[in-house]
C-alpha cells in the first residue's frame, strides 16, 4: 500500500472517530463518516485483494513495512487506540458498513466503559462484528465481562420525532455544523445560539427535540478530542438546559431504550452530574421492576466517584431495600475509600443487606479482604458462609485460592462444601486449582473406578475451567476405569 493511501485511510478513521465522539450514533454526521470510511477500506481491500493489517504503538502506525510516526494529526489517534489496548487492527474482505459502524461505536467509548466491557474485542463480539479483528495488548488485570447484554440492533435505534418548525430546522443545522466550531473563538457564540433555540422546546415540553441537542452537547463535553475549556463551556450549556422535568424524562427514556440508545443518555447524565443524583436514586428506590432497577444501578455506577458522598448519606436509612441497592452501587464503583462505610454492614441483621456488603467488601478490598472474611466465616451461620463462598469469586488475586481450599477442607456442611468446590473454577490461579482438583478426584475414587460424590463435583468444576480443565480430564481419562471413565468421556464428548 502506498504511503498516501495509508495516510488517507488513517485520516478517514481519525475523522470518523472524532465525529462518533462528538455526535450520537443516530446523527447524520456519524452515518456520513462511517460510509466514507467504509468506501476507503472497501476500495483498498479490493485493490490489493488482501486483509488490511495495521500495527499500532503509542504514537505510530505500521502497515506493510510503511511507518507513520510523530504525525501531528495521526499520532494522537494512535495514542487513543493504544489506550484502548489495540495492538493490531485487521479489516477483512467481506466487511460490511454496519460492522464498520459498530467498530466506530466501540472505539469511541470512554476508557472506563471499554475496560468494564472486557476490551474492544469483547465489544465487537457482542456487536456481531466478524470481519474486523483486534489483537489486544494483554489485560493482565482486566475484569471479566460483567454483563454482556443483547447484541446491538441498529434497526432498534429510536428515531427521534422531528418537528418541521423553522426553529427546529435551524437547531439541527447548527448541531450538524458544531464540530467545525469546537476550540475556535466562535464556539461560545454557537453554544449560546444552541441554548436559545433549545429553550422553547423545554417550555413546550417537546422533549425529543431538546434531546437531539443534549445528545450532541454531551458527546462534545466528554470527547477526548476537545480542549478542557470547550468541554467546560459545553457542560455549562447542558446544565442550563436541564430542569426537574427534563431529568424525569431522561430517566424514563433511559429505562425504555435499547443498549445503544441508553449509552447516549448516560453521557447526558454524566454531564448533569450532582443535580441528577436525587432523581436517579429516587427512581431506583420506588421502581419495582427488577430489570429496570438493574439498569438504574448501572446508571448510578456510571456516575463514578462523585456520587459516593451522596450515597454515603443514604446509608443512614433503615429500609433494607435502600441499603441493599446503595451497597450494590458502591460495590460497582469500587473505590477503596468506601471500605469503612461498607464494613459497618458486614454483620447487618438483614441477610439481604449483609450479602451486598460482603460482596462489595470483597470486590473492592480484593486480597486484603481475606482476613476479614475468614473471621466472618468462622463466626457466621450457614447463610453467611454461603454468601462468603460466593463472594470469593469476586477476588482476582491468587491468595483467594489457598483460602478457598482451606475453607473447603475444614467445612463439614455438605451444601457449603459443594458451593466452595464449584466456585474454585472461577478463581485466578488456574494451574494450582486444576492440580488440586485432579488430586481430589484420584483420592476420592475407588480402585474399581467408582467416584465418590466429592470426586464428581470436582470433575464438574474442572469441566467449567476451559482448556486447562479439559487437559486434566484427558490426563485422568488415560488411566480411569469404571464409572469414572464413563463420566469423563461423557463430558469430553459433549465438549467436542
Amino acid at each position: 500500500m502506498e504511503r498516501k493511501e495509508f495516510e488517507n485511510l488513517l485520516t478517514g478513521l481519525n475523522r470518523a472517530l472524532r465525529l462518533f465522539s462528538f455526535y450520537p450514533v443516530s446523527h447524520p454526521a456519524t452515518s456520513s463518516a462511517a460510509e466514507s470510511l467504509f468506501s476507503t477500506v472497501d476500495n483498498l481491500i479490493k485493490k490489493y485483494d488482501k486483509i488490511i493489517e495495521i500495527e499500532i504503538s503509542r504514537n505510530s502506525f505500521t502497515i506493510a513495512g510503511e511507518i507513520i510516526e510523530n504525525h501531528p494529526t495521526l499520532s494522537p489517534l494512535a495514542y487513543e487506540l493504544f489506550k484502548r489496548r489495540i495492538k493490531k487492527l485487521f479489516f477483512l474482505p467481506g466487511i460490511t458498513p454496519q460492522e464498520l459502524k459498530s467498530f466506530l461505536i466501540a472505539i469511541s467509548m470512554d476508557i472506563d466503559s471499554v475496560e468494564k466491557a472486557g476490551g474492544i474485542d469483547k465489544i465487537l463480539i457482542q456487536y456481531k462484528v466478524q470481519n474486523i479483528w483486534i489483537n489486544e495488548i494483554d489485560f493482565s488485570l482486566r475484569k471479566e465481562l460483567k454483563e454482556q447484554g443483547p447484541p446491538v440492533n441498529f434497526n432498534a435505534v429510536v428515531n427521534m420525532p422531528k418537528a418541521e418548525s423553522p426553529e427546529f430546522s435551524e437547531l439541527q443545522r447548527i448541531l450538524t455544523e458544531v464540530e467545525s466550531y469546537v476550540d475556535t473563538p466562535q464556539f461560545k457564540t454557537v453554544l449560546k445560539r444552541i441554548r436559545n433555540l433549545a429553550y422553547p422546546f423545554i417550555e413546550e415540553k417537546q422533549w425529543y427535540q431538546l434531546l437531539s441537542a443534549l445528545e450532541v452537547l454531551s458527546h462534545i463535553a466528554s470527547s477526548p478530542f476537545v480542549s478542557d475549556e470547550s468541554r467546560e463551556l459545553t457542560r455549562k450549556t447542558i446544565l442550563s438546559l436541564i430542569n426537574r422535568e427534563v431529568l424525569n424524562f431522561l430517566i424514563q427514556e433511559y429505562l425504555a431504550s435499547p443498549l445503544i440508545r441508553a449509552r447516549e443518555i448516560i453521557l447526558i447524565f454524566q454531564q448533569a452530574g450532582r443535580i441528577s443524583y436525587p432523581f436517579i436514586l429516587r427512581e431506583l428506590i420506588e421502581n419495582e421492576d427488577k430489570v429496570e432497577r438493574r439498569k438504574l444501578i448501572q446508571l448510578s455506577a456510571r456516575m463514578g466517584k462523585s456520587i459516593l458522598d451522596y450515597l454515603y448519606r443514604l446509608l443512614d436509612d433503615k429500609r433494607w431495600y435502600i441499603l441493599r441497592n446503595i451497597l450494590l452501587i458502591i460495590g460497582e464503583i469500587e473505590d477503596p475509600e468506601s471500605l469503612p462505610y461498607i464494613e459497618i454492614f458486614l454483620q447487618y441483621p438483614d441477610i439481604r443487606v449483609k450479602r451486598e456488603a460482603i460482596r462489595a467488601y470483597a470486590k473492592i478490598s480484593q486480597g486484603k479482604s481475606i482476613k476479614k472474611l475468614k473471621g466472618l466465616y468462622k463466626k457466621g451461620d450457614k447463610e453467611t458462609k454461603k454468601i462468603i463462598a460466593n463472594a470469593l469469586k469476586l477476588i482476582r488475586e491468587k491468595e483467594v485460592t489457598d483460602f478457598t481450599i482451606e475453607l473447603f477442607e475444614k467445612e463439614k456442611n455438605k451444601e457449603i462444601k459443594e458451593l466452595l468446590l464449584s466456585n474454585l473454577s472461577y478463581l485466578p490461579d488456574k494451574e494450582r486449582i486444576s492440580n488440586y482438583l485432579k488430586k481430589l478426584i484420584i483420592k476420592n475414587t475407588s480402585a474399581t473406578g467408582k467416584p465418590k460424590e466429592v470426586a464428581i463435583d470436582a470433575i464438574q468444576s474442572l469441566n467449567k475451567m476451559g482448556t486447562g480443565g479439559t487437559k486434566i480430564l484427558l490426563e485422568l481419562n488415560k488411566t480411569a476405569r469404571g464409572n469414572l471413565k464413563k463420566i469423563i468421556e461423557s463430558l469430553l464428548s459433549h465438549e467436542q
